[in-house]
């Protein structure tokens, strides 16, 4: 289904399930629901058992949540670098160290906190108070009970507050804003000397004796893995949606089972005037006090008949809106801040507010339109509703066509039967050449269950109905080779080539390292490159923030000490490594960071440090914990 919404989410009835489906993922983070399932264990943490069932349902919601994030990028190579399986199971140690911690230090919530946080998640309001059959259609909608919601949203909430605990103290100095901006705007032009593995390659010689004694310390790294070779047969349910019949009543049906699903919160649409607090005065008292008299001037100014419009576009300090004259078009409860929102809902279209202060400063609204809150008729959404049962009715239609293959591929019939009959029902019938379990060539190793389960059959074996977001399969293995190591004789010039690019690689190394040394020795660098054969380049200005030389074309911004070298020491003190190339580097020049830019950007800079900072010392709080646990994990499980 998630594929159909997305697929539709420009509809008005995909709006609404989509918000719905989000919401999971804003509210719920790792959380996994109430246990249940097979008592398989993939982790103990302290001996406290993390349930193989709960880990999958982890794991599914997060590969949805990147799935709805990356839309049609989400490909298995992608999926592949985020690592998921292995992230989802350290987020679920994490959360059962904190909540641990947590509860040692006497952390807690009441059940009236609980109770009064969930009741103030505008998802849960109806006209801006919280509704107990909203919230129930939404965990509906999420496949998810009340009590298991609860249970867990109260877990997230305790860990919020033991994580705010361990960060509540922290602060950023001024003299730390002042060296961020200075390192992050100062410009230097850098020489640089590239030296590359390849060049040292051409003259290295292997030996068998070197390559053999390589490969019986590196025996893994040249494990020949498991392949196989299988037959499978497959049914589309895109192919199938067009056979699905819906009756008029299924639609009237779901479409009244599911009203809150359709139902549209009260939107409101307003223009307003921001004045700000001065930053140029260190007395937030007397700051404030300005913004407001000036606020009162501008209202004053409205109430005498001037344009809105006009004077947003004059006075708002609002960058967003103040050119638009100050709209911010239609927004529903929980979009703005508090004090903003209860002013704004309180107005009628053509209204317009006193001053209303926020965080933000002094606000001037007026509402220019209201929606009230609605649910859309069934006319309007009806399409769509067609739409989902008859890929319900598909994806039955697919299941009930393969329980009949299942028994002709469970009888071992001859391929060819096999295949008379898959054809017969419409489904595909494909025979594989040989797979390994990293090759992305054919459905069977590109999809995650498909894989799994094919990787741990025997030759002969055959599946059951397998389903994946798109379809179903059965799969019978005709021949297994399993993973094995191999002889010297079967890998002996991969093996040469490894070793090759190794001692090339730590020739180059050496080379860099030597010539670094004589820079450092005060020798220069142009005359060690012509010495060397090397070509003398220059990196023309770039700052920290910008990070990347065009002629080596990575970024180099985290490297600090190159955005820092002086006159007095020009020699950046290592050799950078990208690839098989290793950089030397030196100060030609250098254009310090104007001072001017500091006043507009140091409250950026010192909200982003205090950020950094949260972040490293729960990272480094919860590295300790791990530190003092016992922790097991269950490779097979994962």
């Amino acid at each position: 289904m998630l594929k159909f919404l997305r697929s539709k989410k420009q509809s008005k009835v995909i709006l609404v399930l989509l918000g719905a489906v989000i919401l999971v993922f804003v509210f719920w983070g790792m959380w996994t629901g109430g246990g249940g399932g097979a008592p398989d264990i993939v982790a103990k943490v302290d001996g406290k058992a993390i349930k193989t069932v709960d880990y999958q349902k982890a794991y599914r919601k997060q590969l949805e949540q990147y799935r709805n994030l990356l839309k049609g990028q989400m490909s298995d190579d992608v999926l592949e670098q985020l690592n998921l399986r292995e992230r989802t199971l350290n987020s679920m140690i994490n959360r059962a160290l904190i909540v641990k911690e947590a509860k040692r230090k006497g952390v807690k919530l009441t059940d009236s906190d609980l109770q009064s946080t969930i009741q103030n998640i505008p998802d849960f309001q109806v006209d801006g108070s919280f509704n107990k059959e909203r919230y129930r259609a939404v965990l509906q909608a999420n496949r998810m009970m009340p009590n298991e919601f609860e249970e867990g949203f109260r877990e997230d909430l305790i860990i919020q507050r033991a994580q705010e605990g361990v960060i509540k103290d922290l602060s950023v100095t001024d003299e730390e804003v002042k060296r961020l901006f200075t390192v992050e705007n100062r410009k230097v032009n850098l020489n640089y000397l590239a030296i590359d593995a390849a060049t040292f390659e051409k003259t290295v010689k292997v030996t068998d004796e070197e390559a053999a004694s390589y490969l019986e310390e590196n025996k893994a790294a040249f494990r020949v893995p498991a392949k196989l070779k299988a037959v499978y047969a497959s049914l589309f349910f895109k192919d199938l949606v067009k056979e699905a019949k819906v009756p008029e009543a299924d639609i009237k049906s779901y479409y009244e089972e599911n009203i809150a699903t359709f139902e549209i919160p009260k939107e409101v649409k307003a223009s307003h005037i921001l004045i700000r607090p001065s930053k140029e005065t260190d007395d937030k008292e007397k700051g404030d006090e300005e913004a407001r008299k000036r606020g009162e001037e501008i209202l004053g100014q409205l109430k005498e008949g001037k344009d809105f419009v006009s004077l947003a576009k004059k006075h708002s300090e609002d960058p967003g809106s103040a050119k638009r004259g100050g709209d911010l078009g239609y927004f529903k409860r929980g979009d703005m801040v508090k004090p903003f929102e209860e002013a704004a809902f309180s107005l009628k279209t053509g209204e317009m507010s006193g001053l209303v202060k926020s965080d933000f400063g002094y606000h001037i609204i007026k509402v220019t339109d209201v929606k009230e809150a609605r649910t859309l008729p069934i006319k309007d959404v009806k399409d769509d509703i067609l739409e989902v049962l008859k890929l319900e009715e598909a994806r039955e239609l697919a299941g009930e066509r393969m329980e009949s293959l299942q028994t002709i591929f469970d009888e071992d019939r001859p391929l060819d039967e096999i295949k008379e009959a898959a054809s017969k029902e419409g489904a595909r019938f494909v025979t594989t050449g040989y797979l390994t379990e990293n090759e992305r060539i054919d459905d069977i190793a590109r999809y995650d269950r498909l894989r799994q389960e094919a990787f741990s059959m025997e030759t002969g074996e055959v599946s059951g109905i397998l389903e994946i977001p798109h379809g179903v399969y059965i799969v019978r293995i005709i021949e297994r080779i399993d993973s094995h190591l191999p002889a010297y004789d079967e890998v002996s010039s991969d093996v040469k080539v490894v070793v090759k690019k190794s001692k090339a690689l730590q020739q180059t190394k050496e080379k860099a390292e030597a010539i670094l040394k004589a820079l450092n020795e005060g020798k220069d660098m142009k005359a060690i490159a012509g010495a060397e054969g090397l070509t003398l380049k220059e990196s023309g200005f770039i700052s920290k923030t910008e990070g990347s030389i065009p002629g080596i074309g990575k970024y180099i911004g985290e490297k600090e000490g190159l955005f820092t070298l002086t006159e007095e020491s020009p020699i950046y003190p290592e050799p950078l490594q990208y690839g098989t190339t290793f950089y030397l580097f030196s100060l030609k020049g250098s254009k310090e960071a104007d001072p001017k830019l500091f006043e507009a950007t140091q409250d950026e800079l010192r909200k982003r440090l205090l950020t950094k900072k949260q972040e490293e010392t729960i990272t480094t709080w919860i590295t300790g914990l791990r530190n003092k646990a016992t922790i097991e994990v269950n490779q097979e499980a994962l």
